[in-house]
Formats: C-alpha cells, sequence, structure tokens
C-alpha cells in the first residue's frame, strides 16, 4: 500500500474513532449498572451491526463525486419532499449535542487546567471550535489524529491501573438480561455516519470505506466494552446515586483511593468529547455549506452558523445532560438508520431486503420506545 493510501486510510480510522467516541464513554456505564458482561456485549454488537448497516447505506449513498455530497443531497436525489423536514431535523440533533459538548466541556477543562480560567467558559470553547473549523483541512486532520492518540493512551493508563483496583469476578455474578429500552441510546453512540459523505475526500474508494467502516466499529466496540466493564466492575460494591458523569468519575476516584486516577478519567472524557466535537463539527459545516446557498463561499459564516445557535441553547436552558441525549437519540434513529435505510430502498431496483429489514427494526424500536415512554434512566 502506497503511504499516501495508509495516511489517508489512518486518518478515515481516527475520524470515525474520534467523532465516534464521545458522550457515550460517559454514559454507557450508567446505562449498563445492571447488566451482565454477556449482556453488555450483546447489546453492543446489536448496535453496531445495526448502525454498521446504515453506515453501508451512507457509502452507496454517495456517488463518485461524494465530497460533494451529504443527507440533503441523498435526499434531492431520492425523495426530495423529505428535504427540509430532515434539514430541521438534522440541525436540532447536532446543535443539541454540541450544547451537551460545550456545556460539559468546561467542567473537564476547569480541573485539568485551573489557571487558565477562559476555558471554563462555555463561550470560549466555542470560540475554540469555531476557529478549528477555519484552519485548513489537513491541520483538522491532524488535530484531531493526536487528540485520538492521547485520548487511547489515557484510556491505556486508566485500564493499566484500574484493573489492579476491580473485582474481577463481580460483573459475572449479574444474570443474563435483554433490555430493549437500552438499544436506541447504546446505538446513538456507535454513530459517525454524517460524516461519511466528507471522509471522501480521503477515501474514495466504496469498498475500502465500508472496510474502514467496519474496522473502526469493532474497534469502537472494544473500546466500549473495556471501559464499561472496568468502570463497572469498579462501582458494583456501591452502586452510583446520581447519573452525572462528574460524579460517575468522583465516584470512581473515592472507590480506589487514588486521585491521580481521577485526574486521568478527566482527561480522557474531556478529549473523548473534543473529538467528537470535531467531527460532528465538520461534517455540519459541509452540510450547511450545500444547504444554505448564502454560506457556501463564507468558510467564517459557515463556522459560525454551526457553533454558535448550540451555545444560544445552553445560555437558554438549563442543559440537562441526560435529558437532551435522550431527545437526541430520537433525531439519530430518524437520521442515522431510518432515513438512510429508506433512501437506499428507494434507489435499488433490486436487492432490497437489507435496508427493508434494518428500516423495520428502527420503526419498531421507535414504536416501543414510544410506547414505553423512553427514559436513559429508569
Amino acid at each position: 500500500m502506497p503511504s499516501s493510501q495508509f495516511i489517508n486510510q489512518s486518518t478515515v480510522f481516527f475520524l470515525i474513532v474520534g467523532t465516534a467516541i464521545g458522550a457515550g464513554m460517559v454514559t454507557l456505564p450508567i446505562l449498563c449498572q445492571h447488566l451482565s458482561f454477556i449482556s453488555i456485549l450483546m447489546l453492543f454488537s446489536t448496535a453496531l451491526m445495526i448502525m454498521h448497516c446504515s453506515a453501508c447505506y451512507f457509502v452507496e449513498l454517495s456517488t463518485e463525486k461524494a465530497e460533494q455530497d451529504n443527507l440533503l443531497t441523498f435526499i434531492q436525489r431520492y425523495q426530495h419532499n423529505l428535504y427540509w423536514p430532515t434539514k430541521v431535523v438534522y440541525l436540532l440533533f447536532f446543535w443539541s449535542l454540541l450544547a451537551v459538548y460545550l456545556s460539559a466541556l468546561p467542567a473537564f477543562c476547569q480541573d485539568i487546567f485551573p489557571f487558565w480560567p477562559l476555558l471554563a467558559q462555555p463561550w470560549f470553547q466555542a470560540v475554540l471550535l469555531m476557529t478549528f473549523l477555519l484552519i485548513p483541512h489537513f491541520i483538522q486532520a491532524i488535530t484531531n489524529k493526536v487528540l485520538v492518540i492521547l485520548m487511547l493512551l489515557a484510556l491505556t493508563w486508566i485500564i493499566g491501573v484500574g484493573m489492579s483496583a476491580s473485582n474481577q469476578e463481580m460483573i459475572a455474578l449479574y444474570p443474563i438480561t435483554v433490555d430493549v429500552q437500552l438499544l436506541l441510546p447504546v446505538m446513538m453512540f456507535f454513530g459517525y455516519h454524517l460524516t461519511i459523505p466528507s471522509l471522501t475526500r480521503f477515501v474514495t474508494d466504496h469498498n475500502t470505506l465500508k472496510r474502514l467502516c467496519l474496522l473502526s466499529g469493532l474497534f469502537i466496540l472494544f473500546i466500549y466494552m473495556i471501559w464499561s466493564v472496568l468502570m463497572l466492575n469498579l462501582v458494583r460494591d456501591n452502586p452510583l446515586q446520581t447519573s452525572g458523569n462528574q460524579d460517575f468519575i468522583q465516584h470512581i476516584a473515592l472507590l480506589v483511593n487514588n486521585n491521580t486516577l481521577a485526574k486521568v478519567a478527566v482527561i480522557f472524557s474531556m478529549l473523548a468529547m473534543a473529538t467528537s466535537c470535531m467531527g460532528m463539527s465538520i461534517g455540519t459545516q459541509d452540510f450547511l455549506k450545500d444547504g444554505l446557498l448564502f454560506v457556501r463561499k463564507s468558510h467564517l459564516l459557515s463556522s459560525i452558523l454551526t457553533v454558535m445557535p448550540s451555545l444560544f441553547l445552553i445560555y437558554g436552558t438549563d442543559g440537562d445532560y441526560l435529558k437532551i441525549l435522550q431527545l437526541a437519540s430520537y433525531f439519530a434513529l430518524y437520521l442515522l438508520v431510518i432515513l438512510p435505510s429508506w433512501l437506499v430502498y428507494k434507489k435499488r431496483k433490486d436487492d432490497r431486503w437489507g435496508p427493508l429489514m434494518i428500516l423495520m427494526i428502527a420503526l419498531t424500536l421507535a414504536v416501543h420506545a414510544f410506547i414505553n415512554q423512553f427514559y436513559f434512566i429508569s
């Protein structure tokens, strides 16, 4: 493989991993408090299978000049009457998630950088993100790659230290159960699909891109399993009484009586959220440029419109972490699974059973969640 191809493919891998691994790292252990190892593996694997199918549909919907594609162009091509509803849902989904990240990041940064008080302000985090969107693409890729590597190094350290303090037999004592209600939010944490059209600036071959999606998804599954099982092994003797991300990390720190572990866990969570912000922002900026003609030629304006609405949402609401994520999971189900499955079904002349099956599964999950008045934490 030529070195340029390896660099481009590794860039795609790191962008996918960095985009997907974010809020899930602090939320998944909370969701899985009462599940056994086998139950968690079944839950995460099912979510990965569904989300990988929909990722392949995103790749399939792209044209040979896929760098100019995004979700809006897919809809215009195959189901134009869904154009405006999807635009609204997409922006609500992104802005709500970005509001979560920008409201949570200051708390993490305040612990790590107490000497830099500006980092504790959401508006300053928003300025940093807009600056990131203004720099050249290759610098964005390098920045994201460095942060993902640092994130993985922090996770490796946490695993090494945490394993020595955890009860390895405890998670096996929990019975094997199936909780369908958890599948919807877990699926969202395997989501990176809206960045796929942007990834084609690095890898144009669709089959190669699908393989990279699978490889990245399996790696994300591996990271989620290790993190969730490790964290649950540490807290099973004293179940969590709260659902906040900072409370979760502090709870672990108290159990192992190791402040260094707590600091590294905060750094890891900060990096996970930062890389998710970067990946989602790149995809949304491309989306806005294609959907809004008046921002297409203005990189600055597209960067502002990508970030500022989330900042208004933070200051206009309390920014409840889990409730916003709950709402975002419904948006994610439509954008990442239902819509691409339906568009591929419309696009294909034969072999329609695959997208039809994924579509029916997604609709069943949506109906099930609605009937049972779905909540993240019961």
